[in-house]
């Protein structure tokens, strides 16, 4: 009987792992730079799907980095703004 259990519990997680495998889920990074390459930081940068119209938004960090970690498939729009550009 205990085997059995194992071997049960052994299978769940394994189908479990395989479970997530399935989410489809990307993201996207980059920096921010003006026309003569200097780095901008905290500006506002604003991810919007095209087909949902759903939107992310974050700020460039201290080094210009901008990062969407949970973006579904799809076309997006990438805008970004900042006071005096």
């Amino acid at each position: 009987m205990l085997l059995g259990q194992l071997v049960c519990s052994a299978a769940m997680l394994f189908l479990a792992g395989n479970l997530f495998a399935q989410i489809a889920v990307g993201g996207t990074t980059g920096t921010i730079n003006d026309s003569q390459g200097t780095i901008i930081t905290e500006a506002r940068v604003m991810l919007t799907n095209h087909d949902t119209k759903a939107a992310q938004s974050t700020a460039s960090t201290s080094t210009g980095v901008y990062v969407f970690n949970a973006a579904r498939p799809g076309a997006y729009t990438l805008a970004v703004a900042k006071t005096g550009f």
